[in-house]
């Protein structure tokens, strides 16, 4: 599978290698979904996850979820070139690791 993520579109393609030669087998996308709306929905399941853990509830703080979401960002960027990152936000309550 080959994933292509644009700012506001998501494409997908199944390719089978057979042979030594690529056979493209499906193509779908989405111009509903793209990187943007992972890096939400990533800063919002950390939030959860702070929030199950400090029991302070950082979703109606506008300049705190706009740091996690560009840590989030960050984080999905290394993910491209590695096998895991951490989202760590300095002087985000007490610099917390939440995934």
């Amino acid at each position: 599978m080959v994933f292509d993520l644009g700012c506001r579109k998501c494409d997908v393609a199944v390719i089978a290698f057979d042979k030594g030669a690529l056979r493209v087998k499906a193509i779908s996308g989405s111009s509903q979904f793209g990187e943007i709306d992972i890096d939400i929905k990533l800063a919002d399941f950390c939030a959860t996850e702070f929030l199950q853990q400090k029991a302070s509830d950082i979703k109606e703080n506008i300049k705190e979820i706009t740091r996690l979401r560009k840590a989030c960002e960050q984080a999905k960027i290394l993910l491209s070139s590695q096998n895991e990152a951490k989202i760590e936000v300095q002087g985000f309550w007490e610099t917390v690791y939440l995934i």
